[in-house]
């Protein structure tokens, strides 16, 4: 048992290093702030007893970054011959039931449940929350609570939206994702990966119409760039083709694409 410690303490230590340069599991930044979050989050792992919040706009990746950190924790659970923690993504319309159920008795199986639109929660599942989240700061619980909203938690606080006890809970582990238009460091990997996740192949952009890619604006995110890249495909599949011209005057006519399953990069951190 000391062994698998070890090997689960180095596989932490580890996953901390490779968020701080921008590897978080099988997703990679160059950005800082999402280098900082993976950090963060990697830091998390072996604390089960703690909730965090992720805030983001539409198709900054929210989803996408909750299921590597599950994958990643269960990883690191199984390092040290623990059962492997269940995730439950909560609707909205099931979250008051589930909070009920989690304060009235104990999961008997690890659980981590992700809760959507933190700032949507009436007064009445917020008075839950709150003891849920004080129950786990007296003693450990075996479920972990993940938040995500679109609306910043100051902003939420400063409007009256959300209850002083939950934001005490959340602020220490609250994070906050940056928009695509902040991350133009990071547009020539992401647009090869949805070329590779359309087409199978391996295409490069040229410089022209990178730089193009990079002046858009993206009201929906990575959902909106997905957008392009689909209309682009669709109607020249041969990336290195594209031109300046041709990506403006395609834009106006793409439709955003979920990419909560298109992000479905390949696993790339392993324990050495």
């Amino acid at each position: 048992m000391e062994r698998k410690a070890e090997i689960a303490d180095h596989f932490r230590r580890r996953s901390i290093a490779q968020g701080q340069d921008g590897n978080f599991g099988a997703l990679f930044t160059h950005h800082l702030r999402l280098r900082n979050i993976y950090a963060g989050l990697c830091s998390l792992i072996d604390n089960p007893n703690l909730s965090f919040l992720l805030e983001g706009a539409t198709g900054t990746g929210k989803d996408r970054m909750i299921q590597e950190f599950v994958r990643l924790e269960n990883v690191y659970r199984k390092l040290l011959g623990l059962e492997q923690a269940r995730f439950c993504k909560v609707s909205e319309e099931a979250r008051e039931d589930v909070l009920s159920t989690l304060l009235k008795e104990t999961p008997k199986q690890n659980a981590i449940f992700y809760f959507t639109s933190l700032e949507s929660f009436s007064l009445h599942e917020q008075e839950i929350l709150s003891e849920l989240l004080q129950l786990q700061d007296c003693r450990e619980q075996p479920y972990r609570l993940i938040f995500g909203c679109q609306e910043s938690l100051a902003f939420m606080v400063q409007r009256g939206k959300i209850l002083s006890d939950i934001v005490q809970s959340l602020q220490m582990y609250s994070f906050s994702l940056p928009r695509l238009k902040d991350r133009n460091e990071d547009f020539p990997h992401l647009l090869g990966d949805f070329i590779h996740r359309y087409t199978n192949k391996r295409d490069f952009v040229r410089h022209e119409a990178l730089e193009k890619f990079t002046k858009l604006e993206y009201p929906y995110n990575l959902d909106s760039l997905s957008g392009v890249i689909r209309k682009a495909l669709a109607l020249n599949p041969h990336p290195s083709q594209w031109s300046a011209h041709f990506i403006e005057s395609i834009y106006p006519h793409s439709k955003p694409e979920r990419t909560e399953k298109i992000l479905d990069f390949t696993p790339g951190l392993r324990y050495q």
